[in-house]
């Protein structure tokens, strides 16, 4: 009886010796709070761009690095893009500039196309409009690109600089 007593008392005592504070200065971290809803505008500023592909035409594999401007409002600008080729067509790099339009919709789902055009220099001939699926990330820090045209498997991920 004495030792069941003991341990009554000393479980009693570090109770008390806890209070009730010590569960209430506990402070609940805030909320996490995800965007909901995406829009053009979630892209805006100058993105950094690595894509790979592969043309269908050609049978050829390239990686592309470059980089754009988005204004927020669905229009790019100042698109470069440097072509590096493991092909046999291409004999060094090939400078790429574009233009194109983007609309990101609430789900951050999109698309995107782009009139690309190249110097010819190498060997290379990049042109025409190219057709892409978008997806927005990190409201609006990422955009990853995959073609939508079936005319290549061209994909990629841009990050806002």
């Amino acid at each position: 009886m004495r030792i069941t007593g003991l341990v009554v008392t000393l479980t009693l005592a570090i109770i008390a010796g806890c209070g009730s504070g010590g569960v209430s200065s506990i402070t609940n971290p805030p909320p996490v709070s995800a965007q909901t809803t995406y829009s053009n505008a979630s892209l805006s500023g100058t993105y950094s761009l690595s894509l790979i592909g592969y043309a269908t035409s050609q049978g050829n594999f390239s990686d592309f690095i470059g980089s754009f401007k988005a204004d927020g409002n669905g229009n790019i600008s100042s698109g470069t893009l440097t072509q590096y080729g493991t092909n046999n067509y291409l004999t060094g790099t090939c400078p790429v500039t574009f233009t194109g339009t983007y609309s990101i919709n609430s789900d951050a789902s999109g698309t995107a196309s782009i009139t690309a055009s190249s110097a010819g220099t190498n060997g290379c001939t990049v042109s025409g409009p190219i057709k892409f699926g978008t997806e927005a990330g990190q409201q609006g820090v990422t955009l990853h690109f995959g073609e939508s045209d079936g005319n290549g498997l061209l994909s990629g991920v841009a990050t806002k600089q």
